[in-house]
Protein backbone atom coordinates (compact mmCIF):
# COMPACT_ATOMS: atom_id res chain seq x y z
CA UNK A 1 0.00 0.00 0.00
CA UNK A 2 2.89 2.39 0.66
CA UNK A 3 4.10 1.71 -2.87
CA UNK A 4 0.96 3.41 -4.23
CA UNK A 5 2.70 6.70 -3.45
CA UNK A 6 4.78 6.09 -6.59
CA UNK A 7 1.88 4.95 -8.82
CA UNK A 8 2.23 7.97 -11.12
CA UNK A 9 6.00 7.74 -11.43
CA UNK A 10 6.24 3.99 -12.11
CA UNK A 11 2.68 2.86 -12.85
CA UNK A 12 3.56 -0.24 -14.90
CA UNK A 13 6.16 -1.59 -12.51
CA UNK A 14 3.92 -1.00 -9.49
CA UNK A 15 0.92 -2.60 -11.21
CA UNK A 16 2.92 -5.74 -12.06
CA UNK A 17 4.43 -5.92 -8.58
CA UNK A 18 1.13 -5.57 -6.74
CA UNK A 19 -0.55 -7.99 -9.17
CA UNK A 20 2.11 -10.60 -8.44
CA UNK A 21 1.72 -10.02 -4.72
CA UNK A 22 -2.07 -10.34 -4.94
CA UNK A 23 -1.66 -13.88 -6.28
CA UNK A 24 -0.70 -15.07 -2.80
CA UNK A 25 -1.77 -12.23 -0.49
CA UNK A 26 -5.39 -11.06 -0.10
CA UNK A 27 -4.14 -7.84 1.52
CA UNK A 28 -2.42 -6.80 -1.73
CA UNK A 29 -5.64 -7.02 -3.78
CA UNK A 30 -6.84 -3.49 -3.01
CA UNK A 31 -3.47 -1.94 -3.81
CA UNK A 32 -3.33 -3.94 -7.06
CA UNK A 33 -6.74 -2.59 -8.12
CA UNK A 34 -5.66 1.01 -7.48
CA UNK A 35 -2.35 0.44 -9.30
CA UNK A 36 -4.10 -1.06 -12.33
CA UNK A 37 -6.54 1.85 -12.51
CA UNK A 38 -3.66 4.34 -12.31
CA UNK A 39 -1.85 2.43 -15.05
CA UNK A 40 -4.89 2.68 -17.33
CA UNK A 41 -5.13 6.42 -16.68
CA UNK A 42 -1.48 7.42 -17.12
CA UNK A 43 -0.09 4.99 -19.69
CA UNK A 44 -0.98 3.81 -23.23
CA UNK A 45 -3.56 1.09 -23.70
CA UNK A 46 -0.90 -1.54 -24.50
CA UNK A 47 0.57 -1.23 -21.00
CA UNK A 48 -2.91 -1.15 -19.46
CA UNK A 49 -3.81 -4.33 -21.32
CA UNK A 50 -0.61 -6.05 -20.17
CA UNK A 51 -1.31 -5.05 -16.58
CA UNK A 52 -4.90 -6.29 -16.83
CA UNK A 53 -3.75 -9.67 -18.21
CA UNK A 54 -1.23 -10.09 -15.38
CA UNK A 55 -3.90 -9.07 -12.88
CA UNK A 56 -6.39 -11.62 -14.25
CA UNK A 57 -3.78 -14.38 -14.15
CA UNK A 58 -2.84 -13.44 -10.58
CA UNK A 59 -6.48 -13.46 -9.52
CA UNK A 60 -7.04 -16.90 -11.09
CA UNK A 61 -3.89 -18.13 -9.34
CA UNK A 62 -5.28 -16.81 -6.06
CA UNK A 63 -8.55 -18.69 -6.68
CA UNK A 64 -6.59 -21.87 -7.31
CA UNK A 65 -4.57 -21.43 -4.12
CA UNK A 66 -7.61 -20.43 -2.05
CA UNK A 67 -10.56 -22.15 -3.74
CA UNK A 68 -13.88 -20.37 -3.14
CA UNK A 69 -17.07 -22.11 -2.14
CA UNK A 70 -18.68 -21.44 -5.51
CA UNK A 71 -17.52 -22.55 -8.95
CA UNK A 72 -14.02 -21.37 -9.80
CA UNK A 73 -15.09 -20.73 -13.40
CA UNK A 74 -17.86 -18.40 -12.35
CA UNK A 75 -15.49 -16.47 -10.09
CA UNK A 76 -12.87 -16.31 -12.85
CA UNK A 77 -15.45 -14.90 -15.25
CA UNK A 78 -16.46 -12.27 -12.71
CA UNK A 79 -12.79 -11.38 -12.21
CA UNK A 80 -12.28 -10.90 -15.95
CA UNK A 81 -15.42 -8.74 -16.25
CA UNK A 82 -14.38 -6.66 -13.23
CA UNK A 83 -10.90 -5.90 -14.53
CA UNK A 84 -12.15 -5.16 -18.04
CA UNK A 85 -14.55 -2.65 -16.53
CA UNK A 86 -11.77 -1.22 -14.35
CA UNK A 87 -9.43 -0.71 -17.31
CA UNK A 88 -12.27 0.75 -19.38
CA UNK A 89 -13.05 3.23 -16.62
CA UNK A 90 -9.39 4.22 -16.43
CA UNK A 91 -9.22 4.74 -20.19
CA UNK A 92 -12.35 6.89 -20.05
CA UNK A 93 -10.76 9.09 -17.39
CA UNK A 94 -7.62 9.38 -19.52
CA UNK A 95 -9.60 10.30 -22.64
CA UNK A 96 -11.58 12.91 -20.71
CA UNK A 97 -8.41 14.47 -19.31
CA UNK A 98 -6.84 14.58 -22.78
CA UNK A 99 -9.99 16.20 -24.16
CA UNK A 100 -10.00 18.87 -21.43
CA UNK A 101 -6.30 19.52 -21.99
CA UNK A 102 -6.89 19.83 -25.74
CA UNK A 103 -9.77 22.25 -25.20
CA UNK A 104 -7.70 24.37 -22.82
CA UNK A 105 -4.81 24.40 -25.29
CA UNK A 106 -7.12 25.39 -28.13
CA UNK A 107 -8.61 28.14 -25.99
CA UNK A 108 -5.12 29.39 -25.14
CA UNK A 109 -4.09 29.39 -28.81
CA UNK A 110 -7.33 31.11 -29.82
CA UNK A 111 -6.80 33.78 -27.17
CA UNK A 112 -3.22 34.28 -28.30
CA UNK A 113 -4.34 34.60 -31.93
CA UNK A 114 -7.05 37.05 -30.91
CA UNK A 115 -4.53 39.20 -29.05
CA UNK A 116 -2.17 39.05 -32.03
CA UNK A 117 -4.92 40.06 -34.47
CA UNK A 118 -6.02 42.84 -32.13
CA UNK A 119 -2.47 44.18 -31.85
CA UNK A 120 -2.08 44.00 -35.63
CA UNK A 121 -5.38 45.83 -36.15
CA UNK A 122 -4.31 48.54 -33.72
CA UNK A 123 -0.99 48.92 -35.50
CA UNK A 124 -2.71 49.21 -38.87
CA UNK A 125 -5.15 51.76 -37.45
CA UNK A 126 -2.32 53.82 -35.98
CA UNK A 127 -0.51 53.71 -39.33
CA UNK A 128 -3.61 54.82 -41.20
CA UNK A 129 -4.28 57.68 -38.79
CA UNK A 130 -0.64 58.76 -38.93
CA UNK A 131 -0.78 58.81 -42.73
CA UNK A 132 -3.92 60.93 -42.73
CA UNK A 133 -2.58 63.30 -40.11
CA UNK A 134 0.67 63.59 -42.05
CA UNK A 135 -1.29 64.97 -45.00
CA UNK A 136 -2.99 67.52 -42.74
CA UNK A 137 0.31 68.57 -41.15
CA UNK A 138 1.94 68.83 -44.57
CA UNK A 139 -0.75 71.31 -45.58
CA UNK A 140 -0.18 73.42 -42.47
CA UNK A 141 3.60 73.42 -42.79
CA UNK A 142 3.39 74.31 -46.48
CA UNK A 143 1.31 77.39 -45.61
CA UNK A 144 3.86 78.37 -42.97
CA UNK A 145 6.72 77.91 -45.48
CA UNK A 146 4.96 79.92 -48.15
CA UNK A 147 4.19 82.81 -45.81
CA UNK A 148 7.71 82.80 -44.42
CA UNK A 149 9.09 82.73 -47.96
CA UNK A 150 6.97 85.73 -48.84
CA UNK A 151 8.43 87.64 -45.90
CA UNK A 152 11.95 86.67 -46.98
CA UNK A 153 11.65 87.61 -50.66
CA UNK A 154 9.48 90.70 -50.19
CA UNK A 155 11.48 92.93 -47.88
CA UNK A 156 9.70 95.92 -49.39
CA UNK A 157 6.24 94.66 -48.38
CA UNK A 158 3.97 97.05 -46.58
CA UNK A 159 3.48 96.71 -42.82
CA UNK A 160 -0.05 95.41 -43.45
CA UNK A 161 1.22 92.65 -45.74
CA UNK A 162 3.96 91.72 -43.27
CA UNK A 163 1.44 91.60 -40.42
CA UNK A 164 -0.93 89.46 -42.52
CA UNK A 165 1.83 87.01 -43.47
CA UNK A 166 3.02 86.83 -39.86
CA UNK A 167 -0.55 86.16 -38.72
CA UNK A 168 -0.83 83.28 -41.20
CA UNK A 169 2.49 81.87 -39.98
CA UNK A 170 1.46 82.13 -36.34
CA UNK A 171 -2.02 80.67 -36.85
CA UNK A 172 -0.92 77.73 -38.98
CA UNK A 173 2.05 76.99 -36.72
CA UNK A 174 -0.33 76.88 -33.76
CA UNK A 175 -2.75 74.59 -35.61
CA UNK A 176 0.14 72.37 -36.72
CA UNK A 177 1.27 71.99 -33.12
CA UNK A 178 -2.26 71.08 -32.02
CA UNK A 179 -2.59 68.49 -34.78
CA UNK A 180 0.89 67.14 -34.03
CA UNK A 181 -0.14 66.71 -30.40
CA UNK A 182 -3.18 64.72 -31.55
CA UNK A 183 -0.93 62.52 -33.69
CA UNK A 184 1.30 61.79 -30.70
CA UNK A 185 -1.73 60.87 -28.59
CA UNK A 186 -3.05 58.52 -31.28
CA UNK A 187 0.28 56.82 -31.93
CA UNK A 188 1.03 56.31 -28.26
CA UNK A 189 0.63 52.71 -27.12
CA UNK A 190 -2.78 52.15 -25.47
CA UNK A 191 -2.53 51.92 -21.70
CA UNK A 192 -4.37 49.47 -19.49
CA UNK A 193 -8.05 50.27 -19.30
CA UNK A 194 -8.24 51.80 -22.79
CA UNK A 195 -10.48 49.67 -24.97
CA UNK A 196 -10.07 51.67 -28.17
CA UNK A 197 -8.13 54.57 -29.54
CA UNK A 198 -9.88 57.88 -30.02
CA UNK A 199 -9.30 59.11 -33.54
CA UNK A 200 -8.82 62.85 -33.95
CA UNK A 201 -11.22 64.65 -36.30
CA UNK A 202 -10.12 64.54 -39.91
CA UNK A 203 -10.86 67.22 -42.54
CA UNK A 204 -14.04 66.53 -44.49
CA UNK A 205 -15.75 68.11 -47.49
CA UNK A 206 -17.33 70.65 -45.17
CA UNK A 207 -13.84 71.94 -44.30
CA UNK A 208 -12.98 72.61 -47.94
CA UNK A 209 -13.94 76.29 -47.72
CA UNK A 210 -11.77 76.80 -44.65
CA UNK A 211 -8.80 75.11 -46.33
CA UNK A 212 -9.19 77.33 -49.40
CA UNK A 213 -9.45 80.42 -47.19
CA UNK A 214 -6.24 79.45 -45.40
CA UNK A 215 -4.44 79.13 -48.74
CA UNK A 216 -5.80 82.46 -49.95
CA UNK A 217 -4.71 84.17 -46.73
CA UNK A 218 -1.20 82.91 -47.33
CA UNK A 219 -1.15 84.66 -50.71
CA UNK A 220 -1.91 81.71 -52.99
CA UNK A 221 -4.34 82.30 -55.83
CA UNK A 222 -7.04 79.65 -55.43
CA UNK A 223 -10.18 79.18 -57.48
CA UNK A 224 -12.87 76.91 -56.00
CA UNK A 225 -15.66 75.43 -58.08
CA UNK A 226 -18.28 73.28 -56.37
CA UNK A 227 -20.60 71.26 -58.61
Amino acid sequence: CLGLWFRRRWPLALALLTAAASAVSPAAGGAAIVALFSLAVHRPWQQALAGAIVMVLSSITFLLIYPPGESIWVNSLLVVIFFIALVGWGRYVRARRELLFSLRERARVAESDRDSRLAQAREQERTRIAREMHDVLAHRISLVAMSAGALEYRPDASPEEVAKAASVVRENAHLALEELREVVVVLREPTEGQDAMSEPPQPTLQDLGRLVADSRNSGTVVELTVD
